[in-house]
């Protein structure tokens, strides 16, 4: 193993900075496609009233987990757009950033093959 980092050691140094830039693009492509699909759950059970709770805005710092007051907040965002634009306009806005994120993840990936 000691001779497989001095052999790294003597060749890496020249393509330093594709490698940082390849590992930065696989991180964020991995987020992108976390969070891509991700989102669509939620959004769907609000629209189509699979989950019947009510949300109400709860301002950030008011309780102890800010995980929980950012998924609240971001139900009650939903819920208020679909009474406001109606079901088929964040229908739409759903696949208009499904479709965005989409092409983040797919651009990051292919920076990070184009860097290596």
């Amino acid at each position: 193993m000691k001779e497989f980092f001095k052999v790294l050691r003597r060749f890496v140094p020249p393509y330093k900075k594709y490698l940082i830039y390849n590992i930065l693009n696989n991180i964020l492509s991995t987020v992108f496609s976390l969070f891509s699909f991700a989102l669509i759950i939620p959004i769907l059970e609000i629209l189509f009233r699979i989950n019947k709770v009510q949300y109400y805005f709860i301002p950030l710092g008011s309780t102890n987990s800010l995980k929980s007051e950012l998924v609240n907040n971001f139900y009650f965002y939903i819920a208020d757009s679909i009474t406001t634009y109606g079901g088929s306009a964040v229908l739409m806005m759903l696949g208009v950033s499904l479709v965005f994120m989409t092409m983040l993840k797919t651009g990051t990936a292919y920076l990070a093959l184009y860097n290596m």
